[in-house]
């Protein structure tokens, strides 16, 4: 017979249940309180649905009828500083939180009248949700992105499983500056099957964060069963493996809610760490509109009536009104008080078409469609009173030769010791003397708290940097090679680039990404991508990519004071590249957005960037050519410098654009496009663009070279723009 021992761990797992001693153990007061929020956010949702029938609430309405309780059990022991995320259904959770925050201090339900502030939270909110200006992001973003920097909550999320990493990102942050707040991220059974919710479960019992992780279990992903989701359905099981503490409740029951968030709170203050609780729920109609889903056939009439008789309102009321906290005439009162009170909101946005007996919304209301682009990206003001300087402004005695991949560190760690807010992760930062490419050099032994070398997991650590950025820290991402930029792609295209302008737009998101190209160097298709062509399809992100090293340090100056989402791309052909760079001064920028000229010509202008630059120079000489050769810098189409190629589009009236890449990620087409756009009538000749093969590079060294640009091509593109 073998030798079986027993390996589980010691993590909690286990199930809590209110009983009446809890229930009276909580002020009168707050437990009439909590029945009003749930009259509230359940008229609510009612008024929207019926909004959303007459044609008035534009896109999706997700209702949480038959989850309120969930919501209103963890927020009534919140505070306004504790953050929370949520999913594209987060009305109920929201509004907890809002109305927690709007409440005067010794607000009596049945005394007193309804608070002016609960009021306003309560229009804003429902204005925010049918996409008008007096909403909390102006309209922006809506059912789905619901955000209130004030009261804690930093953004619901339309992408399942998108929210998580965020919520660790916040926590992070509160543990960085040693808040004592914690994180709470909502989201669904359909979510606990994504590896983004998996990876911020890990991330933050690794770094022992203050989150707790809150599944609704409502038994569907829409149509799909949990039983046709994963083999255990008890989801609060994920947490053991893990090592994070795990509670099975009846999210139907406020109070037993309550009592698990309690239990959670004391927790991560006296143990740390995160905790998962998984709340058994249900929402009484479909997934989207007003439509019970037993209509589409996944869900039976037995199994929906065997769960409204466990509506969390009634348990509520029911439960109150034996404990004779309330009776049942005051329970009448707070119900139709609630429903007047929506009612009364949703006239605020409508008014009567003429000759009509329908309603519509009130056009002044609207935002200004001059604003659509409002928040894509910052102004740079947050730029304007650094010194800003070229390598001209410096007397030759000032500059010493050095290597460009030794200017990398040193500037990491200069803004560092600058700005206590800043702090590097990514896979193995933290060892190999600098990670992979010495990149990191240094900053281990000076800040170990502010490097975070992280588990194989881009998503996770991506998506735990932008919630950082959104709870005030300036997290520098490093993606090993870009072509794991799309292991990320949800948080760096989907998050990143959009959360500031669908969140209105007047925040910051101060994120880097270091991206480190690694053509030519035989790491083949999969470790070989330059990922600045994937990266410019998404105008929140501003793409700064340095050819030399006084550049560099300029430019990662500018990246790390600069308050919009930030790439930084680093050629690895360029790392043992020497050029001049000040001697001990270094507190300077390359101004964002501002290209060029490293050569001065007349017959024609080439544009380039990065690695390419050294080429386009060499080609250009080889063939004796007066071109003129512009190093863009900035290379995000948002940001690019017509200014300044305009006016040499003028002299010269001929272009060609030189890029290493393939054509798959090349610039040159959207660039040309740009320039037949501005500068048709000075044009001599079409643009040519050149750059790699359709094909990616691959190992093998010849048909690695076969597939870049480099300077033998860039001379044929010269011949062919100069009918050479």
């Amino acid at each position: 017979m073998p030798s079986i021992n027993d390996i589980s761990n010691d993590t909690p797992w286990f199930q809590i249940k209110a009983n009446d001693k809890d229930w009276k153990s909580i002020n009168k007061n707050s437990l009439t309180y909590m029945l009003e929020q749930l009259f509230i956010i359940r008229s609510f949702e009612e008024k929207l649905l019926y909004l959303k029938n007459e044609d008035l609430l534009h896109g999706p309405a997700h209702a949480s009828i038959g989850q309120e309780g969930a919501a209103v059990g963890t927020m009534s022991l919140l505070s306004n500083s504790d953050k929370i995320n949520g999913t594209h259904r987060m009305h109920h959770q929201f509004l907890a939180k809002a109305l927690n925050y709007s409440k005067p201090k010794n607000y009596n339900p049945i005394s007193d009248d309804f608070p002016k502030d609960m009021d306003k939270t309560i229009y804003t909110t429902m204005a925010e949700i049918l996409g008008l200006s007096p909403g909390f992001n102006g309209g922006r973003g809506g059912s789905m992105h619901l955000k209130w920097d004030a009261v804690g909550a930093l953004g619901s999320n339309a992408i399942v499983g998108g929210n998580p990493p965020h919520a660790v990102g916040y926590a992070f942050a509160d543990k960085l500056k040693k808040s004592k707040d914690i994180s709470v991220t909502f989201f669904g059974d359909g979510a606990m099957q994504m590896g983004s919710s998996y990876e911020s479960m890990n991330l933050a019992a690794l770094y022992e964060l203050p989150v707790i992780f809150f599944c609704e279990n409502n038994l569907y992903a829409v149509a799909t069963h949990v039983r046709e989701q994963t083999k255990e359905v008890r989801l609060s099981s994920r947490g053991v493996g893990l090592k994070v503490p795990s509670i099975q409740v009846d999210g139907m029951d406020p109070i037993s809610v309550r009592l698990a968030v309690e239990w959670s709170k004391k927790h991560i203050l006296e143990k740390g760490g995160p905790v998962l609780i998984e709340a058994l729920t249900y929402r009484f109609l479909h997934q989207s509109g007003p439509i019970k889903g037993s209509a589409f056939g996944y869900r039976t009439k037995e199994e929906e009536t065997e769960w409204q008789l466990k509506d969390p309102l009634l348990l509520m009321q029911n439960k109150l009104q034996s404990l004779k906290i309330i009776n049942q005439e005051e329970t009448e009162n707070l119900k139709l008080r609630s429903k007047e009170i929506i009612q009364a909101t949703s006239e605020k946005f409508l008014e009567s078409i003429p000759n009509s007996n329908k309603s519509r919304i009130i056009p002044s209301l609207w935002p200004s469609t001059e604003t659509v682009e409002h928040g894509i990206r910052g102004n740079l003001k947050e730029l304007d009173n650094i010194n800003k300087y070229e390598i001209e402004d410096f007397d030759p005695a000032e500059l010493s030769e050095v290597k460009f991949g030794d200017v990398i560190s040193k500037t990491m760690l200069s803004n560092m010791e600058d700005n206590e807010t800043i702090f590097v992760l990514g896979e193995d930062v933290q060892h190999l003397k600098g990670g992979t490419a010495g990149a990191t050099r240094g900053i281990n032994q000076k800040f170990p708290n502010r490097i975070v070398g992280t588990p194989i997991c881009e998503n996770g650590f991506t998506g735990l940097a932008v919630g950082a950025a959104l709870n005030g820290l300036r997290p520098v991402v490093e993606i090993m090679y870009p072509d794991f930029a799309l292991v990320a792609a949800d948080q760096l295209f989907n998050q990143a680039s959009k959360v500031r302008h669908m969140f209105g737009g007047d925040f910051d998101l101060p994120l880097v990404v270091r991206s480190r190209v690694s053509a030519g160097t035989g790491y083949g298709s999969q470790h070989s991508m330059d990922a600045s062509g994937l990266f410019v399809l998404y105008p929140g992100w501003r793409i700064l990519v340095p050819s030399n090293p006084f550049d560099y340090i300029g430019l990662m100056n500018a990246a790390l004071k600069c308050n919009d989402p930030v790439l930084v791309v680093e050629y690895n052909d360029l790392f043992q590249n020497k050029g001049l760079a000040p001697i001990g001064k270094t507190d300077f920028i390359v101004p964002i957005g501002k290209a060029k000229v490293v050569k001065e010509g007349d017959q024609c202008t080439i544009l380039s960037y990065g690695i390419s630059i050294m080429n386009a120079l060499s080609a250009a000489e080889e063939l004796g050519i007066n071109a003129e050769i512009i190093d863009l810098r900035t290379i995000d189409l948002m940001g690019i410098d017509w200014d300044l190629i305009g006016d040499s589009i003028k002299k010269t009236n001929r272009v060609m654009i030189a890029e290493q890449t393939t054509k798959g990620t090349s610039l040159g087409s959207h660039i040309s496009s740009l320039i037949h756009e501005k500068y048709f009538d000075w044009l001599d000749g079409e643009v040519i663009r050149v750059s790699g093969t359709n094909s990616s590079p691959v190992v093998s060294k010849v048909l690695e070279e076969a597939a870049l640009a480099g300077k033998k091509e860039f001379e044929v593109g010269i011949q062919k723009l100069l009918n050479l």
